[in-house]
């Protein structure tokens, strides 16, 4: 939502791999996440206004199936039960009321928990020595329960916030598909150029869900068995849905030169450009560049 808005998170997972034989492999496992958002110091003095925190758990199953000796089909499924710390906030400077209550979206953010059921199933393969293909094709599902808002705030409020709705509140129609498909062509055996195109929904912080389209190309280049360039770029189209609905496109562009010092020792040095437009609201818009670098131990 802004520029200054951080997104912290930290995923665990732990699974067991069993493979019945050679062309068969199933894993199966949990997970547990924790992800806080935050706003960075916009230098204006402005306190914090969208700070938060989700803990999530849930579940994975992936199965794998080598029928042709280059060529894979999968099928992978996940469900996750997701608690935000705070379901309703009050994102005005003084952190309470609302100047204009004809329009009390301006003034509070409505995050109710909820499910999330996933399943897709596709095939990759080596086409050619030199082409890859990997296309697949899901479904889910997203639940939010709307009894978990009335924690924070009083019933009247919440009342006039969310109006009374006998259905379950969700994904609809066809906002529960999701593609994934890309084609790989390897120039040489160190150099490669894929494009891919995903569709798919998830959870965000400031209303119900994000159902995404992105298309992504990216290239990637072993230099000398010491260094890899790797540089990509995408778009990226958001619609949410929610009590706040608006359409974002983003623009990232990213280059990254890994150079091995040792075996076990590598640097990197990177640079990137994102830019955030908002088809609703023009005033929701700026670029963001960054240059970083970093020392990775292996052991």
């Amino acid at each position: 939502n802004s520029s200054y808005t951080q997104r912290i998170f930290n995923e665990v997972r732990s699974g067991i791999s069993i493979a019945p034989g050679s062309a068969l492999k199933l894993k199966l496992g949990g997970s547990f996440l924790i992800e806080d958002i935050t706003g960075a110091d916009d230098g204006s003095g402005v306190a914090d206004r969208s700070h938060n925190n989700k803990q999530s758990y849930g579940a994975y199953a992936d199965l794998l199936w080598k029928f042709l000796p280059k060529t894979s089909f999968y099928i992978q499924t996940r469900y996750d039960r997701f608690d935000w710390w705070k379901n309703v906030i009050n994102t005005t400077p003084e952190g309470d009321g609302c100047a204009n209550p004809s329009n009390l979206s301006s003034c509070y953010l409505v995050i109710p928990n909820g499910t999330n059921l996933q399943v897709t199933s596709g095939f990759t393969g080596q086409l050619t020595d030199k082409l890859l293909l990997k296309f697949g094709l899901g479904w889910g599902n997203a639940v939010y329960d709307q009894d978990s808002l009335s924690d924070d705030v009083s019933p009247e409020l919440l009342s006039l916030l969310v109006p009374d709705q006998e259905e379950p509140v969700g994904t609809s129609g066809l906002d529960g598909l999701m593609l994934e498909a890309s084609i790989g062509f390897m120039l040489t055996q160190n150099q490669q150029f894929v494009l891919g195109f995903e569709r798919a929904f998830e959870d965000v912080y400031f209303t119900n869900y994000s159902v995404y389209n992105q298309v992504l190309f990216t290239h990637s280049w072993m230099i000398l068995n010491r260094a890899s360039w790797s540089n990509s770029v995408r778009y990226r189209l958001d619609n949410y849905s929610g009590l706040i609905t608006r359409t974002d496109n983003r623009i990232a562009v990213q280059s990254e030169l890994s150079v091995s010092l040792q075996r076990l020792v590598s640097i990197n040095l990177g640079t990137s450009w994102r830019r955030l437009t908002s088809a609703n609201n023009p005033g929701l818009e700026y670029d963001d560049v960054n240059i970083y670098g970093g020392l990775v131990f292996g052991y």
